[in-house]
């Protein structure tokens, strides 16, 4: 067991460094964590029902919690709804949803960085800019398979430059979407309130 989460801190940490900028990491090393608490929740016929790991965090004279590191959700019947993999203020460095057991969604983050000013911007406000590669897809009774559907970045939940979308497996066309400001419309990190 010690193992396994050693390879997930230390997989989490190298891909976190390598997406977050310079001033993103800044703030980040201004948290000082308090407490982490691994949670698996079931069903009432025993299946998993969600496994995640939570974090609180002391800014100034607040505590912050965020879910962090990876979390998976299912349904009842012991299907997979999505998997993340969060950093340590719960931004997506990587996701894969699910529709009836099979992939629908799949999201990697390029960049994650911030125009806040303060610690307090930094977690309470909507300051943090996520870039990030999607993948749509959908299953293709014929095939029997997983096909991609559509693919290209997203800023900030926004389609941002060039979308191919394909069908049967082939380049179907292209569309070239506005360039999106990362600091147009920044989001907040996903802290919890209790």
């Amino acid at each position: 067991m010690k193992k396994k989460l050693l390879f997930l801190f230390i997989t989490t940490f190298f891909l976190c460094d390598a997406q977050q900028s310079e001033k993103y990491k800044s703030f980040l090393n201004q948290l000082e964590q308090v407490e982490s608490e691994s949670n698996t929740k079931l069903f009432k016929n025993g299946n998993i029902k969600n496994i995640s790991t939570l974090v609180t965090y002391k800014v100034g004279e607040y505590e912050c919690y965020f879910y962090v590191g990876k979390v998976n959700k299912y349904k009842k019947n012991g299907d997979k709804l999505f998997e993340l993999l969060l950093d340590e203020t719960g931004v997506t460095l990587n996701s894969k949803s699910y529709w009836n057991g099979k992939l629908w969604i799949k999201s990697s983050t390029i960049e994650i960085d911030t125009n806040a000013t303060n610690i307090e911007e930094f977690i309470f406000g909507k300051s943090v800019s996520i870039i990030y590669e999607e993948e749509v897809h959908y299953f293709d009774k014929k095939k029997n398979a997983i096909v991609l559907s559509e693919k290209g970045i997203k800023v900030n939940n926004k389609k941002s430059g060039l979308w191919t979308f394909y069908k049967n497996g082939k380049i179907n066309k292209q569309k070239h979407y506005k360039k999106v400001d990362k600091f147009k419309n920044p989001i907040k990190p996903s802290y919890l309130k209790l």
